[in-house]
């Protein structure tokens, strides 16, 4: 069994799953148990992580998961009432919750926020998740469908990530990750 960069003897480790839950790419923390003992290969205790566009679909699905493994979530929507509720949820399953309302499409709404975040304290984490899709034929696509889809898809990854990413070039620590949608790998076909 290949583990760690090594072979380890199944006989000195076995892996241990507690129970799976299968909702939406969310699993249990993982084990090893080590005689005497466990160690948690994904433990995020003590890190605060911005989700955007997490009130609800995958960006919920990735808070939760990572809040099962101890992180602090703050989850991004520009929906406050759904913004609440997926934060609630999240809360009474015992999770630690902020809610950052803002709209990640307008630049002076994401530095306020942003700045107001880490002004409480440090972001360690951010994953730029939100967008949308318009399924418009090419040789029917308005430009402002186009200009849309551009600055919530693209434009506002760069616009949190350029906030957040200045506290984290500061204390030398911090992750990003962008997320795409799978339907650039798609073409839309005459209907």
């Amino acid at each position: 069994m290949r583990f760690f960069g090594g072979t380890v003897p199944l006989t000195k480790f076995e892996l241990v799953f507690d129970s799976a839950i299968m909702a939406g790419f969310v699993a249990q923390p993982v084990f090893i148990r080590i005689p005497f003992f466990y160690v948690n290969l994904f433990d995020l205790s003590n890190r605060r992580i911005l989700i955007t566009g997490s009130n609800a679909g995958l960006g919920f699905a990735i808070a939760r998961g990572l809040a099962l493994h101890g992180a602090s979530v703050i989850l991004n929507g520009r929906n406050a009432e759904k913004l609440r509720s997926a934060a609630d949820l999240l809360r009474k399953e015992g999770h630690q919750v902020e809610e950052a309302r803002f709209d990640i499409t307008n630049e002076a709404e994401v530095r306020a926020t942003i700045a107001e975040l880490s002004s409480k304290s440090p972001i360690d984490g951010l994953i730029n998740n939100a967008g949308i899709q318009r399924r418009v034929r090419l040789d029917e696509i308005a430009l402002e469908t186009w200009s849309e889809v551009i600055q919530t898809n693209l434009t506002s990854a760069m616009l949190v990530s350029r906030e957040v990413v200045k506290d984290m070039i500061a204390r030398q620590r911090g992750k990003i990750i962008n997320i795409c949608s799978v339907m650039s790998d798609f073409a839309r076909t005459r209907s």
